[in-house]
């Protein structure tokens, strides 16, 4: 807590779906506060088998900071992170809505596909408002060599906005449908993928990695977005 012109400043986090109840020195105070809240990501695409797997990562959620006035209780939902994909034809899970009451809310963002990443949350809302990061895609820049396939080069994720709603990374496909599997890509501020895609971490709104190896039938899954969070700060 900090004390700013006689007020003490106060702070609320929401990483589960509750109720912020305003106290009576709030409500007396104008029952102004600073909400800061995240989207769900979107999940990671996966690949399968030969001849060669793209798979993109997730999009991040979108991320919204504003002020509003509360009357009474709120009711805060959080976005869930979007399901990462066996399929490298089909889009993965998109994430949730997260929201605070009717009075603020930020969109999940997209889920990867086969051939690119997750888009990112649209960008609304008054002032320190904007979207997600965009989920890497799967670049192809070069053929190796005849009878083999395209080397794919998986991208990063892009950034989000303070520090939540980065963008998943997308899959490397490795060099031919004979070599190893290629590496999977990164969750947004989670863990970096192997076999499957890594996850985004929890309440962080980031894309899920991507997954794509080349060498073999089985499928694999992209990684799973993160779920949204919420943060409402005032003074009393």
């Amino acid at each position: 807590m900090s004390y700013i012109q006689g007020r003490i400043q106060k702070q609320q986090i929401f990483t589960s779906s509750g109720t912020f109840s305003p106290s009576a020195a709030l409500l007396q105070a104008g029952g102004f506060v600073e909400i800061l809240i995240v989207g769900g990501g979107g999940g990671g695409a996966g690949g399968y088998g030969s001849p060669s797997a793209v798979a993109g990562g997730g999009g991040g959620g979108q991320v919204v900071r504003r002020m509003v006035q509360v009357t009474a209780a709120v009711t805060v939902t959080i976005g869930a992170g979007g399901g990462g994909t066996t399929s490298g034809t089909a889009s993965a899970g998109r994430g949730g809505t997260s929201s605070f009451g009717p009075l603020i809310s930020a969109a999940g963002g997209y889920g990867g596909q086969g051939t690119a990443g997750g888009n990112c949350g649209d960008g609304s809302g008054s002032f320190y408002s904007g979207g997600g990061g965009a989920g890497g895609a799967c670049a192809i820049p070069l053929f190796i060599t005849t009878g083999q396939n395209p080397y794919l080069a998986g991208s990063s994720g892009g950034p989000g906005l303070y520090g939540f709603g980065g963008g998943g990374g997308g899959a490397d496909g490795g060099g031919s449908a004979n070599s190893s599997p290629g590496s999977c890509g990164a969750g947004a501020s989670g863990n970096s993928g192997s076999l499957p895609g890594g996850d985004a971490a929890a309440n962080s709104g980031g894309g899920g990695g991507g997954c794509a190896p080349t060498n073999t039938a089985n499928t694999y899954r992209g990684g799973n977005g993160g779920s949204g969070f919420v943060q409402v700060t005032w003074f009393e």
